[in-house]
C-alpha cells in the first residue's frame, strides 16, 4: 500500500497478466483514509488515460473479518465512444 519512497501505492495479480503496479500502470494513487488500529482504509485511483476511477475501500467486520469494496467508473466506454460503465464490487479478505 505505501512504497518504499512514502508515496500510496496498488499492487495486485491480474488473472492474465501477473501482478500489476497501479503507478507504473499510469494511475494516480491518493489514500484517503486509513486506521492502523483496525486495518481499514480508502484509496481512489484515477487513469487519467483511459478515463477511469476507482475506489477501494477495506472494512473490517463485525466478525474480525475483512471485506474490500471496488468500484470502478468509465467514461465514454464501447461502440462510438458515447457510453459510461459503473460497476461495485465486494470481495473478503481473509
Amino acid at each position: 500500500m505505501i512504497g518504499a519512497d512514502g508515496k500510496p501505492n496498488l499492487i495486485y495479480l491480474s488473472e492474465h497478466d501477473g501482478a500489476i503496479d497501479t503507478l507504473e500502470d499510469g494511475g494516480l494513487v491518493y489514500l484517503i483514509r486509513r486506521d492502523v488500529s483496525t486495518g481499514e482504509f480508502g484509496m481512489v485511483i484515477i487513469y487519467p488515460a483511459a478515463g477511469t476511477a476507482e475506489t477501494y475501500n477495506v472494512l473490517r467486520l463485525a466478525n474480525g473479518k475483512r471485506q474490500v469494496v471496488w468500484t470502478q467508473n468509465k467514461a465514454h466506454v464501447g461502440p462510438g465512444k458515447r457510453l459510461s460503465s459503473a460497476k461495485v464490487f465486494t470481495a473478503d479478505c481473509d
